[in-house]
């Protein structure tokens, strides 16, 4: 590795100050103060191309930095789980979708999908409305579009926004795989939230480690009185930016969910003590299989064009969304940040 100049945790490349800096400019990031040890150190690797940072030194640097961050965290503390064990045939058995509205005061709901055997994230998306039957639809077409095929079973909660998406997962399902009996293995399947547990299990960690300090964000300039809803332009250009800047950060958030290390657990009947990507992947390794039903390319692209109105994933109104590209132009595209948003917002209004 020495000889190769290749960075370890041993041989590290990277000097200290480099890291702490690094650091430091990842606990600003961070509004609420909930990311520990383990996060710091995986985002350093991901975002900060620290590969050789060391969990030791990320530890003592944190106490230094702030010494009563664990105690506040309370990592110890209980907090109420299901207590259902899940079991899987393999990747694509099962994929799980729902609706998270933590953001509604921001007006930005976001809709997810997430794969039962791996814990892999396929998607998570800030909408202008979730609860129009076309928007999962579409979501979910752009996804089997990316993947390449349908799951055996695709499981939401209970709700009208989600008939579109079933009908086209029966009619999918059943063009190509017409062996699967629908008797035996429904294609499709909507119960109750507190059952929908793949998906439901995520919220509490995204709320606690992106969209808490997203919203902490977005009130720092609503009580600082910059920002007024009942005036049209201020309401379509904040809804506009704060859009952009949540699906920037929900991509972030997706690849380092999707990379990060799952503890071994003996007593979960899913494989543990690797990264959802590693499972989604590689499933043999673990002892599945693949459930993917693949789907003609062109074929699904013909259906993105049919169910994907123009215009459904659009925050502001037509002459708006023009008014605003134009004024972030102007500004010079800056890369938008939850420390910087409300400085380009006053800068385009």
């Amino acid at each position: 590795m020495s000889r190769l100049e290749i960075a370890t945790a041993r041989r590290p490349l990277h000097k200290d100050e480099e890291v702490g800096q690094a650091i430091v400019e990842l606990v600003e990031e961070d509004l609420m103060k909930t990311w520990g040890r383990g996060r710091i150190l995986h985002k350093l690797k991901l975002h900060k191309n620290i590969q050789d940072a060391s969990g030791t030194f990320v530890r003592a640097f944190l106490s230094a930095l702030d010494q009563g961050s664990s105690q506040r965290r309370a990592p110890g503390k209980r907090k109420r789980v299901h207590l259902t064990s899940l079991w899987s045939l393999g990747p694509s058995e099962e994929w799980s979708g729902d609706g998270h509205d933590k953001l509604a005061r921001m007006g930005l709901p976001i809709w997810g999908l997430r794969d039962k055997a791996s814990r892999r994230l396929l998607g998570l998306w800030v909408v202008p409305n979730s609860r129009l039957q076309t928007v999962p639809a579409a979501l979910f077409l752009q996804v089997v579009q990316k993947v390449g095929g349908v799951p055996m079973k695709v499981t939401l909660d209970k709700g009208s926004e989600g008939g579109v998406l079933g009908q086209l997962q029966n009619h999918l399902r059943m063009t190509f795989a017409p062996g699967l009996d629908p008797a035996v293995l429904p294609a499709f399947q909507q119960i109750k939230s507190i059952y929908n547990i793949t998906i439901e299990r995520s919220w509490r960690f995204l709320y606690e480690h992106l969209l808490e300090s997203i919203l902490e964000a977005w009130e720092i300039g609503v009580r600082a009185g910059i920002y007024h809803e009942a005036l049209e332009l201020e309401y379509s250009v904040a809804r506009w930016l704060w859009a952009r800047l949540v699906q920037k950060e929900l991509d972030k958030y997706v690849v380092e969910r999707n990379t990060a290390r799952i503890r071994r657990q003996a007593r979960v009947h899913l494989p543990t003590g690797d990264t959802p990507d590693e499972f989604w992947y590689h499933p043999e390794y673990w002892n599945m299989e693949n459930c993917l039903i693949p789907v003609a390319a062109e074929y699904i692209q013909e259906l993105i064009r049919e169910r994907t109105p123009q215009g459904l994933f659009q925050f502001v109104s037509d002459a708006m969304e023009l008014a605003c590209t134009e004024l972030y132009a102007a500004v010079g595209c800056p890369a938008l940040t939850l420390h910087n948003t409300w400085e380009v917002y006053t800068r385009m209004v």
